[in-house]
């Protein structure tokens, strides 16, 4: 398994482009990346896209679903992804030179949550992460132990209901976080957790949630400078009805990583 953003553990699939117009294929990222991966200086503003679809047969009905792409700014002109020790999004792979000039995604994200009811309603979030770490592939088998920075903890969580109470679980802003005991539904890079179960309890079966995936990684050390506590994610939500109806899309994004919000996910 890789934590590279190419791959969301699923059935997704990531592409990148150098020019304006978004690849099909899938993107390898070279190991040479620092060295040899031009900056965005041919096009002052170029767009990457990373794309993440998933597809699931589920029998009788072989439902399929999909998510868009997920759109990345490059611009070699911006302080903000130009400017070394600031965050983007290949940070990790060019040792925060921000060589890559791509802005970074969010890290506090809201989504509505459906639980149950007349169509027996099922909410899944795909959640991808940022380590933080230029990561190898590892072996998943058990007691082949993982990489240094899991399990990856978060800053926060709130959980409203549709009247708007609301309840905030513990958390352990830092990673690793410790195991068992504390909120942590999202510990690895890529992973669908469905709500109200084991890995995602919700106190509320209709309501919202706000995440603040923003999380310090000590194996990854003080990065990056700007901000070691950001992390930028992405969120899909899926939500499914009686077994038959089906949508897909992306959580609200509140933020982006390269000014972080700290704040969401606690109580006053």
């Amino acid at each position: 398994m890789s934590a590279r953003p190419s791959t969301t553990g699923t059935t997704s699939r990531a592409a990148t482009s150098r020019s304006t117009r978004c690849a099909t294929a899938l993107c390898g990222i070279p190991a040479t990346w620092a060295t040899s991966w031009p900056a965005a200086t041919a096009t002052p503003r170029t767009r990457t896209c990373s794309g993440a679809t998933t597809s699931t047969s589920t029998p009788p009905t072989g439902a399929a679903e999909g998510n868009p792409l997920v759109h990345i700014v490059a611009d070699a002109s911006d302080p903000e992804t130009s400017t070394a020790g600031k965050y983007t999004f290949y940070g990790r792979y060019v040792n925060w030179s921000a060589a890559d000039n791509r802005r970074p995604l969010g890290t506090n994200f809201a989504a509505r949550d459906l639980v149950g009811g007349s169509l027996s309603a099922v909410t899944s979030f795909i959640v991808w992460r940022d380590p933080k770490v230029d990561q190898d592939p590892f072996s998943c088998q058990a007691g082949s132990g993982g990489p240094s920075w899991y399990l990856l903890s978060q800053e926060g969580a709130l959980f409203f209901d549709e009247q708007e109470h609301v309840s905030a679980p513990i958390q352990v802003p830092v990673s690793p976080q410790p195991p068992g005991g504390t909120f942590g539904p999202f510990p690895k890079a890529t992973q669908r957790v469905q709500a109200n179960t084991a890995d995602l309890p919700v106190p509320y079966n209709f309501g919202w949630i706000d995440l603040d995936l923003n999380t310090a990684v000590t194996p990854a050390g003080a990065v990056p400078p700007s901000d070691p506590a950001a992390a930028q994610a992405w969120v899909f939500v899926k939500m499914v009805g009686s077994g038959l109806f089906s949508v897909g899309y992306d959580a609200i994004q509140l933020d982006n990583a390269a000014h972080a919000i700290h704040t969401v996910g606690s109580l006053p």
